[in-house]
């Protein structure tokens, strides 16, 4: 790019944090006529060239470790500048997406760090697009769904502002704290669950995911809860909670899926005596099912990108469409396997409820960049011996599943999602499609059959009324 006119996006150390994983999110589509992937190749050059943020290359300061992204800004690109890897393929599995690779290695080859796949069967595709999660997190990645969606209806959509400097770094600088206020009491600091990519800490996560999927047969697997479902479980816990403190304690339905999936998963494990711990890294936001002032209440405090309303001196002054990663670990109260089966689901949810409250401040959103700064730019997942370190991420605000139309001939059929270079042990998506949610989760298959059991369960209950 040295004979291009360019700018340098850097980016922040929320980014380093994800550094060296991807995310993958494909759609699954029915097809009664052929399929034409160039319709998919096409959109996209269209939507990079105009959001040029998706044309960019990786750069890294070999110093600070810090990352940034060198965007092409003349008003033509040069003919063969490559804008994203596109690939096809025939249908040979289940799931035939390659799993793109982490930061380093777009820098080590200066190629597109957008990349898409077309895997063609008969009578389906599959459709998936990967992205480094030290670029985008999962709201980052709706933005590029929803940009590619409108170039494929021919609809005109809001290119989001390319900016010179980083607005989320500009917004904490403003807000004038520096850092080391501590952590509310009884609330753990946001990096709990997480450590260094050390020789050590690598190992324990490899030992734990080898235990997990070969010892106790995990299984990546997933569960559609349809809205009236949804509804029906978040109505009877934020009943249990209303009545249990007289009106004093509130849940979101987000608050209440997480009780229900965590406790349901230990029903069988009333006598086990090891530690639950888990973190959310993106509040659940389930505004548009919840059309009260409490959800709206929910939208601005509980992605980081709320937490700064304006920023001085940007032409677009928030973080509306801030792309890159603005999740904030929530550390939810450890419980022993038997405490968390002898909790109701109200008690579960407020423990959740009060864990974000306390996390979704500057102070904390500061002390975890600064953090991640201190380990040198990059985190995994702690793994400590008795303890199931539980790690949930909302992908709801990002409408991943929501307005993409792929034309005549095609039914959408399903979504999957996994990270490189592996889903972790331990590891809850939840994301938003037409008709409700889809909860996934790599899981203990004794632990997805208590859950399975349960829903269904819950079906009939509701068929009988």
């Amino acid at each position: 790019m040295d004979d291009l006119e360019t700018v340098s996006i850097p980016l922040t150390y929320f980014d380093s944090g994800a550094a060296g994983t991807g995310l993958t999110f494909a759609f699954i589509l029915a097809t009664t006529t052929p399929f034409d992937p160039s319709q998919v190749d096409s959109a996209i050059s269209r939507a990079a060239k105009k959001w040029r943020l998706l044309a960019g290359r990786l750069e890294q300061d070999k110093k600070s470790k810090s990352w940034s992204i060198r965007v092409p800004t003349a008003s033509q690109l040069p003919e063969g500048y490559k804008t994203h890897n596109f690939s096809t393929s025939t249908f040979v599995q289940d799931d035939p997406l390659e799993i793109f690779t982490d930061n380093s290695d777009h820098l080590s080859k200066n190629s597109p760090f957008l990349s898409v796949h077309c895997a063609l069967a008969t009578d389906r595709v599959h459709i998936g697009i990967s992205i480094p999660h030290g670029v985008f997190d999962g709201s980052g990645l709706g933005l590029c769904w929803k940009a590619i969606s409108a170039e494929l209806k021919g609809m005109e959509w809001e290119v989001p502002v390319l900016q010179k400097e980083n607005p989320l770094a500009a917004a904490v600088k403003q807000s004038g704290y520096i850092g080391g206020e501590k952590t509310s009491a009884g609330f753990a600091s946001p990096w709990r669950d997480w450590e260094a990519p050390t020789f050590w800490s690598m190992a324990r996560l490899i030992v734990s995911l080898g235990k997990e999927y070969l010892w106790h047969k995990a299984e990546n697997g997933e569960i559609r809860l349809g809205k009236d479902v949804v509804e029906f479980i978040a109505e009877r816990i934020k009943q249990e909670v209303v009545d249990a403190s007289d009106g004093k304690e509130w849940v979101s339905t987000g608050d209440a899926l997480f009780a229900w999936l965590l406790k349901t998963a230990y029903t069988n494990e009333e006598t086990s005596g090891s530690k639950v711990s888990s973190t959310m890294l993106s509040p659940p936001d389930f505004a548009s099912q919840e059309n009260t002032t409490d959800s709206r209440y929910e939208r601005r405090m509980y992605s980081i990108r709320g937490l700064f309303p304006t920023i001085d001196g940007f032409s677009d002054n928030t973080l509306e469409q801030y792309p890159h990663n603005g999740f904030l670990p929530s550390p939810v109260a450890e419980f022993k396997a038997s405490e968390l089966h002898a909790m109701s689901y109200g008690q579960l949810a407020v423990a959740h409820r009060q864990a974000i409250v306390s996390s979704r401040n500057v102070s904390q959103a500061v002390d975890y960049s600064t953090w991640v700064e201190s380990i040198g730019g990059s985190a995994v997942p702690v793994r400590r011996g008795g303890q199931d370190s539980w790690l949930f991420s909302n992908h709801c605000q990002a409408d991943l599943a929501e307005g993409i139309e792929w034309g005549q001939g095609t039914r959408l059929e399903g979504h999957w999602i996994f990270a490189f270079p592996v889903t972790p042990d331990h590891a809850v998506t939840i994301n938003k499609v037409r008709d409700g949610i889809i909860l996934m989760s790599a899981m203990r298959k004794s632990r997805w059959r208590s859950v399975r059991v349960e829903l269904e369960r819950i079906k009939v209950e509701m068929a009988a009324k």
